[in-house]
């Protein structure tokens, strides 16, 4: 079995929120619909703690997840928060420690 996670390479700018501190870090949370239609992103640093995907098509429609709130942007084009940002996709094998596991190995 693998899983999928998605990592910030960086935002395209004037992205509401975005620290460059957050590059390199890790999809956590992430509500397309949130402040009015923008959406609302959360990135960690912590692998144990970022949004996992069965694989990369579920990881990839996710990054291209559109806002049902606002379905489009002002220029008539799909609005997709999340696609402000680039990212990359890591794909971890079956041998990586379950999520409970690796998150108390990580901090025991």
């Amino acid at each position: 079995m693998t899983t999928t996670l998605i990592i910030n390479c960086g935002s395209a700018g004037g992205v509401i929120g975005h620290k460059l501190s957050d590059c390199g870090k890790y999809l956590a949370a992430f509500d397309p619909d949130a402040m009015d239609g923008y959406g609302a992103v959360a990135w960690t640093a912590d692998r144990s703690a970022a949004l996992r995907f069965a694989d990369f098509a579920e990881a990839y429609e996710t990054w291209r997840r559109r806002s049902t709130v606002r379905p489009l942007r002002p220029d008539g084009q799909p609005n997709r928060p999340l696609t402000a940002y680039t990212v990359t996709f890591e794909t971890l094998s079956g041998d990586e420690p379950p999520v409970q596991l690796q998150a108390w190995m990580d901090h025991g």
